[in-house]
């Protein structure tokens, strides 16, 4: 599973990102620019992927791309307005921010790759069911091992003509055996 994204690493990629790239907005640099000198704001930002339409978003793309320039989403609103969507992301600092970078080979770049997060809601169904399977299958691991225990503890307790031990583990071998 991937670290959590520092402030440091996020400040580092924006100032990569605006070195290399010239953004088809020149405002959006300037909220870019704004995140980056902001340690509260850029706490609760998140490079995602896919843009979070269902969430306070931002969409911006570069030139060398054909996409929307910018985009802001917020309470199933969509503005183009880079200031509305500079104020509201300054009123509310604590909200999540979910941004989404439009720009020519995007998923090559190491930068990128390094500041990308999934928020949970849009994991890729593989990944939650795989690790439902590795939660299934270490219960079952630790089940087993529990009624291996419980069995030798009978076998010590028949050797040992040890009745109550033999009748408490059988018990508990039994309950777990039919649980």
């Amino acid at each position: 599973m991937k670290e959590m994204v520092t402030v440091s690493h996020k400040r580092q990629f924006i100032q990569w990102f605006l070195h290399h790239y010239e953004l088809k907005d020149p405002m959006a640099r300037w909220l870019l620019e704004s995140l980056a000198n902001h340690e509260l704001l850029l706490t609760n930002v998140h490079f995602t992927e896919h843009l979070q339409t269902g969430r306070k978003a931002v969409l911006i793309s570069t030139k060398c791309v054909q996409m929307a320039s910018f985009k802001f989403y917020h309470m199933h609103r969509i503005s183009t307005d880079v200031e509305k969507a500079f104020l509201d992301i300054h009123q509310h600092p604590e909200q999540e921010l979910y941004v989404t970078l439009y720009f020519r080979n995007r998923m090559h770049a190491s930068e990128y790759r390094m500041v990308l997060e999934q928020p949970e809601a849009i994991r890729p169904i593989r990944v939650r069911l795989e690790s439902l399977q590795v939660d299934l299958f270490l219960d079952d691991l630790l089940h087993r091992d529990r009624l291996n225990k419980l069995y030798h503890h009978i076998d010590v307790a028949l050797a040992q003509k040890d009745k109550e031990g033999f009748m408490l583990y059988t018990e508990e071998y039994l309950r777990l055996l039919n649980g």
